[in-house]
């Protein structure tokens, strides 16, 4: 039993990378790594980010000189309740992520 198709705007979105890409990092982000459960959520135990934008990179990316490259699937999403990003999926039980948490304050 899950939820009707059409029912909760997914709070997810897969983004669609026709080339590899440097992601710039700016004062208000913090990037963790992370395991995507079993459910496909990834736990930050981070209750003070419910409600900020998210950019979920799979794998385990490095930092360099506040740039982040990537040739993988990227993901936009939420931090919801009780600390958690959004799903990504079932399909991505187990892998190591990269989170980057956007903090516009």
């Amino acid at each position: 039993m899950g939820r009707r198709a059409g029912s909760i705007q997914k709070k997810t979105q897969e983004r669609t990378l026709n080339n590899p890409q440097t992601i710039h990092l700016v004062d208000g982000d913090t990037v963790e790594h992370y395991m995507v459960d079993d459910r496909g959520y990834i736990h930050t135990n981070k209750r003070g980010w419910v409600g900020l934008n998210a950019t979920v990179l799979l794998g385990d990316r490095e930092v360099k000189d506040d740039e982040i490259y990537t040739d993988g699937k990227v993901f936009s999403c939420e931090v919801i309740a009780g600390g958690f990003i959004s799903s990504l999926g079932q399909g991505y039980a187990g892998q190591k992520v990269t989170a980057i948490i956007h903090n516009s304050e």
